[in-house]
């Protein structure tokens, strides 16, 4: 199998991954309007990471815009819950 990047936009922040018979990945987010799952090649691994801006998002904005959509102005914050959990057939 060759790699796979799949990007879920506007995600609403809960997934449920198969693992296996009875074992599923359990995700929940909130701050990241997307979620992207990429499975390498010849790999029994998989990468799923919440992102706030679809890749190559910036490429098509102008400097001012680009700013306004990452720039983080002195004392502000952001925030990014991420929880993963395994649940089995049997919990």
């Amino acid at each position: 199998l060759g790699p796979q990047t799949t990007t879920f936009e506007d995600w609403q922040g809960h997934a449920l991954l198969s693992l296996g018979p009875e074992t599923d990945l359990c995700v929940e987010c909130t701050g990241a309007a997307h979620l992207l799952l990429h499975v390498p090649p010849d790999s029994s691994l998989s990468c799923i990471e919440p992102i706030s801006l679809l890749p190559g998002a910036l490429d098509h904005y102008p400097a001012p815009q680009r700013e306004s959509l990452i720039g983080l102005a002195p004392g502000n914050t952001r925030e990014l819950t991420w929880r993963c959990r395994v649940q089995t057939g049997e919990a």
